[in-house]
């Protein structure tokens, strides 16, 4: 296969690919962060019998993750945020997090700052305006990637997830059923036959384990590829097809049970419907409020008024 078209292959990734994942994978042992981080995580979440949700984000997909939560509110009564760790991609993000009360990380943890607004930096790599606007979903997903692991290595089962979803009963009594206890991975189906599939990286439940501990520090080695493919999905499945992890036990869930909401699913939606996910880049919160998914409003505890300014216009 020629390199140019193997997403594989990190000889591919360009100079500034390398220079961005080299700050996370360098943070990922540095003694002081990685005692920061595990000091941070161990405070907050010092059960580790049950599942730490990690969603990383920025400003403008925020507010679905507070739809996300106060939908839980709605649905079954709970309330997430002691449950839940944000990864915040940038200062903003972390800023509104913590004033509402969730376990929120600073991108400075994995000595990230958010490049993709750095004009300096863009300057000195000679980049395009569209290189530069793509840098900041790979900044989160790296992140994301290196805390999993870490979570993971300290012994914690983890749920990670987009944050445009909606959970219509609690996912977590679903996936702790003794029919899935032996599965390392769980996840939401990708209905796709190319590299984006079968894994849909919206919603995954990992155990800890050896395996799963080796697969995310490899995961973590890749992050040159997340930054040069600007898409995470395509590396977890080419990393879950290596011969080193044929012993890793994954299992897709069942899609009508962990829907990927589109208008021409929604029909599927019924009284077993666990999860909803508004998956591609377009009209998300339309999606949401068309189908009484949209819950961010007055009548949420968590609603702010000032964060409806941060919804895309090309969502709604």
């Amino acid at each position: 296969m020629r390199c140019d078209k193997d997403e594989t292959c990190l000889a591919c990734a360009k100079p500034w690919n390398r220079e961005q994942a080299r700050r996370v994978i360098e943070a990922y042992p540095d003694p002081v962060l990685s005692k920061t981080r595990r000091d941070f995580i161990s405070e907050r979440f010092p059960d580790k019998t049950k599942p730490v949700i990690v969603m990383a984000t920025n400003k403008h997909h925020y507010p679905y993750l507070l739809n996300w939560a106060c939908g839980c509110r709605s649905h079954f009564g709970a309330d997430m945020r002691g449950s839940t760790l944000i990864l915040a991609a940038d200062m903003e993000t972390y800023e509104m997090g913590q004033k509402a009360g969730f376990a929120t990380m600073d991108p400075s943890r994995f000595n990230v700052s958010p490049r993709h607004l750095d004009k300096d930096w863009a300057t000195k790599w000679n980049l395009t305006a569209n290189n530069v606007a793509k840098m900041g979903f790979p900044d989160s997903m790296a992140i994301l990637v290196a805390c999993l692991s870490e979570l993971l290595e300290m012994g914690y089962t983890v749920i990670t997830q987009d944050a445009d979803v909606v959970w219509r009963h609690d996912v977590r009594e679903y996936v702790a059923t003794d029919q899935l206890r032996n599965i390392h991975l769980l996840t939401q189906m990708a209905p796709r036959a190319d590299a984006q599939g079968p894994v849909n990286t919206g919603f995954v439940y990992m155990r800890p384990s050896k395996i799963t501990q080796v697969y995310m520090r490899s995961l973590v080695e890749t992050l040159p590829l997340f930054y040069m493919r600007v898409d995470d999905q395509v590396v977890w499945n080419t990393l879950l097809r290596h011969y080193t992890f044929r012993q890793l036990h994954v299992s897709i869930l069942p899609r009508k049970h962990f829907l990927d909401l589109h208008d021409f699913t929604a029909k599927w939606i019924d009284k077993d419907t666990q999860f909803l996910h508004t998956v591609s880049n377009s009209k998300k919160i339309r999606r949401l409020r068309n189908h009484g998914e949209w819950h961010f409003t007055d009548s949420c505890p968590l609603y702010m008024k000032e964060i409806e300014e941060l919804f895309p216009e090309w969502d709604l």
